[in-house]
């Protein structure tokens, strides 16, 4: 197309030939054609317009041109200037499309009637203003990770951020729904950035929308329309796992200081409603009854089928009162946890024998013995101590082999008391050990003791606290032993009549009385130079000298 201008000439020679029609004429630039036409044979269109086909588009339309002779086309120029066309339209009725038009403008283009290299003299004035570029991005803010989410922690407080392009302006306005199919929640409009950034709409409350998958829109208007909508699809997950601790129960005493803690977790995959499950679980364990204050050990363990074990490394101090908590979490940012609090008791029950004492000779051959023990009451660090005191009488200097006597005692303040089953043999040595437990199954075992089964007969008479001024007079008393040289007590149930020999004046008689070990006193004079003595006791005679 050649740019047009006015001519008197031409005007002049169009009158001479066109006689008294009155008529307006336009020729090549160049000049090396002399074509004439009428205002009527190349009118302006008669009806024209504009409208924005897309945010950078816009659309020039010629509905009517001149009756006759029909016109070639038509072309758009931007308003006020013919040097080059914003687009072409071919025939007497069409469109063309301007491109490359600044979103959210007003733009106008004069519209004029064509013929070969010629343009009518009148021209249809149109105008169109693009809407506003579409968002580009739309995200819910903390809503999880790599995804977005809306869970339990924020959705009374929402944050969805609007991103608009670089043609975005102030005089744009910003749109946004949240809807989960029944319900939709609209907040009020806000204004666009300048340029390229985001719009926030804050403090959303989306409590009253269902779990699952939402459908977020938002579009931009302004005086040139509504641009297109964006949407997204996040997911509105307010439920958290449900794991649980089952191991240990609930005040639990354990006696293992590297205990097995175990419970179950959720498995809950991505779905339309739901975000993941995650696979691992965190168990902290604290010192003390509360999951407060900084944990002993934090230990993950791994969700297989719905379940999880994990055990403390290193091992927890014993005699100590610890709460385990088990956390699990999904994608979207909802937790939950279950925790269990038990104690640790790694310390056994401290059992000890008192009577016979090692090396001892027992005055019966079903001898009492007695001990001590431990008394503990269930507490915070430790489990009960069993009343059940087991005791065990071996053949012999050492606690192995098959005990010959299995007793049970019950403690009682802290002490016990057992005799033997049955009689033993006399003169025979035995050991002795006791055994207790607490409620965990520590066992506490009294160091063994040794000692000689009796009394021993006794097979010989002895004299004790002999004194006096001898060889003038002496005083003493008389014993009966057994081998080992030890008093032995009378037994037979009646007195025992002893007589001494020494004395100048003949032998005196003394008597052992029932029960006792030593005799009534004697006194001799003029002591000979030792003195002996002499008893029948159960048919035996016994003697003995000083």
């Amino acid at each position: 197309m050649r740019r047009r201008f006015y001519s008197v000439l031409a005007f002049t020679a169009a009158l001479a030939v066109a006689g008294a029609a009155s008529a307006l004429a336009f020729f090549t630039a160049t000049g090396t054609a002399s074509q004439l036409a009428t205002s009527t044979s190349l009118g302006a269109p008669i009806a024209a317009s504009a409208v924005a086909a897309s945010p950078t588009s816009i659309t020039v339309s010629v509905t009517s041109g001149p009756s006759a002779p029909a016109a070639t086309g038509y072309v758009a120029y931007p308003h006020g200037t013919t040097s080059t066309p914003a687009c072409t339209i071919s025939g007497a009725t069409g469109s063309c499309t301007v491109t490359g038009v600044t979103a959210g403008t007003t733009t106008s283009y004069d519209v004029y009637s064509t013929l070969s290299s010629w343009i009518s003299a009148a021209t249809a004035i149109v105008s169109a203003t693009t809407p506003p570029a579409a968002p580009s991005a739309i995200t819910v803010v903390g809503g999880g990770s790599g995804q977005a989410y809306v869970d339990s922690a924020n959705a009374s407080n929402v944050e969805i951020d609007v991103t608009l392009p670089v043609t975005s302006t102030s005089s744009d306005t910003v749109h946004l729904t949240v809807s989960d199919g029944t319900t939709t929640v609209t907040p009020a409009a806000k204004a666009a950035p300048s340029g390229a950034g985001k719009t926030a709409f804050t403090g959303l409350n989306l409590s009253a929308l269902n779990d699952g998958h939402l459908t977020v829109s938002a579009w931009s208007t302004n005086s040139g329309g509504t641009s297109t909508t964006l949407t997204a699809a996040p997911v509105k997950d307010t439920a958290a796992p449900t794991p649980t601790l089952t191991a240990p129960s609930s005040g639990a005493y354990l006696a293992s200081t590297t205990p097995t803690i175990s419970g179950a977790a959720g498995t809950q995959v991505a779905d339309s409603g739901h975000s993941a499950d995650a696979t691992s679980v965190t168990v902290t364990i604290y010192a003390g009854a509360t999951a407060t204050g900084t944990p002993v050990q934090t230990i993950t363990g791994n969700v297989t089928s719905g379940s999880w074990s994990v055990s403390p490394s290193p091992a927890l101090a014993g005699n100590a009162q610890y709460t385990a908590q088990v956390s699990q979490s999904d994608a979207a940012g909802n937790s939950a946890t279950a925790t269990k609090t038990f104690v640790i008791d790694s310390q056994a029950p401290s059992v000890a024998i008192t009577a016979p004492a090692a090396g001892s000779t027992t005055t019966s051959l079903t001898p009492t013995f007695t001990g001590t023990a431990g008394n503990a009451t269930a507490g915070t660090t430790q489990s009960a101590d069993s009343t059940t005191v087991t005791v065990k009488v071996y053949a012999g200097t050492t606690a192995t082999g098959t005990a010959l006597q299995t007793l049970t005692t019950t403690e009682t303040a802290g002490s016990w008391s057992v005799a033997a089953s049955s009689a033993l043999t006399a003169g025979s040595q035995y050991t002795v050990q006791a055994v207790q437990a607490d409620a965990v199954g520590n066992t506490g075992t009294s160091p063994a003791v040794t000692f000689t089964a009796g009394p021993l007969p006794p097979v010989a008479l002895a004299f004790v606290n002999l004194s006096g001024l001898p060889p003038v007079v002496s005083t003493g008393n008389v014993e009966m032993v057994n081998a080992l040289g030890q008093p032995v007590a009378n037994n037979t149930g009646a007195a025992i009549s002893v007589s001494v020999s020494g004395g100048l004046l003949g032998p005196v008689n003394v008597t052992i009385a029932n029960g006792q070990t030593v005799s009534s006193g004697f006194s001799a004079l003029l002591t000979l130079t030792y003195f002996s003595a002499t008893a029948t006791v159960n048919g035996q005679t016994l003697t003995g000298h000083s």
